[in-house]
C-alpha cells in the first residue's frame, strides 16, 4: 500500500516552534537544492516534494534522526544516495524513484521501513542483502539497469562484481533440451530457496556480531557505495574512520559514528558554517560546527592548522577538542557553554521576567574578552593579519560561571577573501570599507563594537543575526555624545543601579577610542586591557544573573582608581538618583 497524499498539495505542521511536516507536492517547484537545507529543521518527521522538478544533490539527514516519511519522487535528483538514510532509525516510508540518482545502492537495514522504492534511476552495482531491502520486490528496483542481485531475479552479479549476466529464456539451445519434469524443478527451486536463506541467516548473524550497521561519514559511505570492487572487509574498515582528538579527550573516547547517532539540536548558522548541539549516549554534551564555503584543503593542511588552534591555550578561549576531515565534510568539535553566548544575555528574554544582567558582571565579561584578544594578538604569526578576524557578541559564550569564551577564532586562513568580506566582522571596519585591508586594529575596532553593545544593550548591525536589522552604534553614540544626549545611550538595566555610571563612563571611553575612524588612533588590546583592569566594580556585588567570572580568580580585588585619565573626559551624564 503506497499511502501517499493527493497529486497536488501544501502544507507545513509545526509543534510549538517546530516544523514537523514540509509537503510541497506537485507545485511546480524547479531550481537546484542546497544538501544542509534540511539541517536545522531538527524535529522533522516527513517531507514530501515529490512531482516537482528540483535538481542537485540529494539532502543531508544526519541531523533529523526522527524522520519516518522521505518523498523526492519525480525530480531531477542526482549523484548518490544521501548515506545519511543510514542514520534514520524511525523510517518507513521513501520513496525516491523517477530522478537521476546514480552510484551504488546504500545498505539499509531498517526493520520500520515499510514502503520503498528506487526504480527509474541509473543506479548500479550489487544490491545489498539486507532483510530490509530483501523485502521489496523487483518492482522497488526496476528500470535501473545496472542493478544487479537479489530481489531482482532477472540480472544476477558474476563473483560479486559490476559484471551481469542476464539471462536469456529464449536461448534456441535451451528449447531444444528436454524440459526437467515437475517434481525436479520443485526440488531445484527449494534448494535454491534454503541456500538463499542460509547466505541471508549467516550474513545477519555476521553484521550482528560485529555492530556494523551504519557507515561512519557521507564520505567514507559514498566511496564504499560508488566502488563495489571493494571486499567486505575494506569496507568495514572505511567505515571506522575516527576523529582527530585534541586535549582532554583520548582516541576512542567517542568516535564519528556517536556524534551522527547522538541526538542533535540546531544552534544557529554561523560565519563559517551551521553549529548542533550533541549530547552523547553518557550524558556528555558537545557543540560540532559544520564548516562550509572553505579552501580546497588537504588533509595535512586542515591538520596542521586544527592544531594550530588547538595550541592557543587560554582561560577566556573556547578551546577545540577535536575534528573530522574528508572531502565533504570538516568538523568542529568543542565545549558546550550551558549559558549560551553574550548576544542572548543582552538581547535575550527582555521582559518581566528578565534576570537584569549587572554592570560588574558586564565589566567582568569585557575583562576576560580583552585578556583572550591580547593573547591572540601577543601570539600572532606575521602572516595573521587579524588574529581573531571575527570577534562578535555571539561569538563570545558563557560558560557555567559566566566566564566569557572567546570562540571562532583563527579561521580566517580556511576561507577566501570573497568569503571573509561577506562573512567576517572585521571586513565591516573602516579600514575595510575606504582601504581594503584589515589588520590587528581591526580587531580592536570589532572589541569597541562589542563594548558598545555591553553598555547601551542596543543590537549592532554586525552581531546582528540573518533577517534582523542592528544599528550602526559606533555612528550612534559618536553622534550621542556630539549632541550631548549621552545618558540616553546606557542599557536601562545599568541606569538603575547605583554607583554604578562613573565605571560606565570610563567603559564607553575606552569603547570610543578603540572605533576611532583611523586605525592608527586606536590603542593597542595591551593599552586596552590596562585601562579596563583599572575600572572598578560596584561596592554592592549581589548579582544574581549567573555569574560573570573573568577566567582569572586572581582578579577579584581590584585595585581602586588614582585619578580618571587624560581622556576621561569625553563623555557626562548627569545621574539621576
Amino acid at each position: 500500500m503506497d499511502d501517499r497524499p493527493p497529486l497536488f498539495m501544501v502544507r507545513v505542521r509545526c509543534m510549538g516552534d517546530r516544523v514537523t511536516e514540509l509537503t510541497l507536492r506537485g507545485i511546480g517547484l524547479s531550481g537546484r537544492t542546497d544538501r544542509e537545507a534540511l539541517a536545522n529543521l531538527t524535529e522533522l518527521t516527513k517531507v514530501d516534494l515529490s512531482s516537482n522538478s528540483v535538481s542537485g544533490n540529494m539532502f543531508d539527514l544526519y541531523f533529523n534522526p526522527k524522520m519516518r516519511y522521505l518523498d523526492l519522487s519525480e525530480n531531477a535528483f542526482r549523484g548518490s544516495i544521501s548515506a545519511s538514510l543510514l542514520g534514520l532509525n524511525f523510517l518507513e516510508y521513501l520513496h525516491l524513484q523517477h530522478n537521476n540518482f546514480s552510484g551504488s545502492m546504500i545498505a539499509l537495514t531498517q526493520k520500520s521501513l515499510r514502503a520503498f522504492n528506487v526504480s527509474k534511476n541509473n543506479l548500479s552495482g550489487r544490491i545489498p542483502p539486507t532483510p530490509a531491502l530483501l523485502s521489496f520486490n523487483e518492482s522497488s528496483y526496476a528500470k535501473n539497469p545496472g542493478l544487479c542481485g537479489p530481489p531482482s531475479l532477472v540480472v544476477s552479479c558474476r563473483d560479486g562484481t559490476d559484471s551481469m549476466n542476464v539471462t536469456n529464456s529464449q536461448d534456441p539451445e535451451n528449447s531444444k533440451r528436454p524440459k526437467l519434469n515437475t517434481a525436479m524443478s520443485i526440488v531445484i527451486i527449494g534448494l535454491s530457496i534454503l541456500a538463499v536463506l542460509v547466505v541471508l541467516l549467516f550474513l545477519i548473524f555476521y553484521k550482528r556480531r560485529k555492530r556494523i550497521n551504519r557507515e561512519a561519514s557521507k564520505k567514507e559511505c559514498e566511496s564504499e557505495h560508488t566502488n563495489d570492487n571493494k571486499t567486505e572487509g575494506e569496507e568495514s574498515a572505511s567505515s571506522r574512520r575516527s576523529l582527530s582528538f585534541i586535549g582532554d579527550y583520548k582516541s576512542g573516547d567517542f568516535d564519528i559514528r556517536d556524534l551522527l547517532r547522538a541526538s542533535a539540536e540546531g544552534l544557529g548558522k554561523g560565519s563559517f558554517g551551521n553549529c548542533y548541539k550533541v549530547t552523547l549516549d553518557d550524558g556528555r554534551t558537545l557543540v560540532v560546527k559544520r564548516l562550509r564555503n572553505l579552501l580546497p584543503l588537504t588533509s595535512d593542511e586542515f591538520a596542521r592548522h586544527m592544531r594550530s588552534l588547538a595550541d592557543a591555550k587560554h582561560p577566556n578561549l573556547l578551546p577545540l577538542l577535536g575534528y573530522f576531515f574528508s572531502d565533504d565534510e570538516k568538523l568542529l568539535v568543542s565545549r558546550f557553554a550551558p549559558n549560551r553566548s553574550l548576544f542572548e544575555r543582552i538581547h535575550g528574554g527582555r521582559g518581566r521576567n528578565r534576570v537584569p544582567f549587572k554592570w560588574n558582571t558586564r565589566l567582568s565579561i569585557a575583562r576576560g574578552v580583552a585578556r583572550a584578544l591580547l593573547f591572540l594578538h601577543s601570539n600572532a604569526k606575521p602572516s595573521d593579519t587579524a588574529p581573531h578576524g571575527n570577534l562578535k557578541t555571539s561569538n563570545i559564550l558563557l560558560d557555567e560561571d559566566g566566564t566569557p569564551l572567546v570562540s571562532d577564532y583563527g579561521l580566517r586562513p580556511l576561507v577566501s577573501t570573497t568569503i571573509a568580506v561577506h562573512t567576517m566582522t572585521s571586513y565591516k571596519s573602516p579600514e575595510y570599507e575606504h582601504c581594503r585591508r584589515v589588520g590587528h586594529k581591526s580587531d580592536v575596532w570589532s572589541y569597541g563594537c562589542v563594548l558598545l553593545e555591553i553598555i547601551t544593550g542596543r543590537m549592532s548591525s554586525h552581531s546582528a543575526p540573518e533577517g534582523v536589522r542592528g544599528i550602526e552604534l559606533c555612528g550612534w553614540v559618536n553622534r550621542a555624545v556630539r549632541e550631548e544626549w549621552t545618558g540616553e545611550v546606557f542599557d536601562v538595566e545599568i541606569r538603575a543601579e547605583r554607583g554604578a555610571m562613573g565605571g560606565v563612563l570610563r567603559l564607553l571611553n575606552v569603547a570610543l577610542r578603540c572605533c576611532e575612524r583611523v586605525p592608527e588612533k586606536r590603542p593597542e588590546m595591551a593599552e586596552v586591557l590596562r585601562e579596563i583592569e583599572g575600572i572598578e566594580m560596584t561596592a554592592s556585588d549581589d548579582d544574581d544573573d549567573g555569574g560573570g567570572g573573568d577566567g582569572d580568580s586572581q582578579d577579584r580585588s581590584f585595585e581602586s582608581v588614582e585619578g580618571q585619565r587624560s581622556n576621561a573626559g569625553l563623555v557626562s551624564v548627569n545621574e539621576e538618583r
